[in-house]
């Protein structure tokens, strides 16, 4: 083998060296750029709607949701624009609405914040009942809302306020906690 060959040989092994070593780095680059990028599992939802019933399966609420996100499956579902409508046969109709809430995954339970109005319909347009208050505990599966917040009601003419308060949706009946302060107009 000639010197000139020899140096030609050693040329294109000394290029073929590089190629494989800046070819390497570069794919290791792309793995290790690719193992920190985060994706964000989860889900988002417009106009979501969730139906409850009791043990019989007979229907008792639904949440509507203008928007509704979940990080991943541990994580509870947020959501924007709430509205709640508690329904039973022979019962009062409780409808809620609240400007964002979050659903607990395991206990079911909606955690509702923001500007919350309850509304509790009757046929007799004085036995009607709103309540206001700034956060307010849905639990569906005790049939049952609350919160420690002032909450301020009005039926009919009356106005009272109170500070945190508990009502069982099946039996209508509503638990005041303190601070009460009212106006009864007959």
């Amino acid at each position: 083998m000639t010197p000139r060959s020899f140096a030609l040989l050693a040329l294109l092994i000394a290029a073929a060296v590089v190629t494989w070593i800046a070819a390497t780095s570069e794919s290791e680059r792309t793995a290790s750029s690719g193992i920190t990028t985060n994706v964000e599992s989860g889900y988002y939802v417009l106009d979501a709607v969730i139906f409850g019933s009791n043990e019989l399966g007979e229907p008792r609420y639904e949440i509507h949701a203008k928007e509704a996100r979940q990080r991943d499956s541990a994580a509870p579902i947020e959501m924007l624009g709430i509205e709640v409508r508690y329904t039973a046969i022979q019962e009062p109709t409780w409808q809620i609405t609240a400007a964002r809430a979050e659903l607990d995954p395991t206990s079911r339970d909606l955690a509702m914040s923001g500007d919350v109005v309850a509304r509790r319909a009757d046929d007799a347009l004085a036995k009607t009942m709103d309540l206001r208050t700034d956060t307010l505990l849905f639990k569906p599966n005790i049939e049952q809302i609350e919160t420690e917040a002032t909450v301020s009601f009005r039926v009919g003419a009356s106005t009272l306020t109170a500070l945190g308060m508990r009502a069982s949706l099946p039996k209508d009946t509503i638990r005041l906690n303190s601070n009460v302060r009212g106006q009864y107009v007959p």
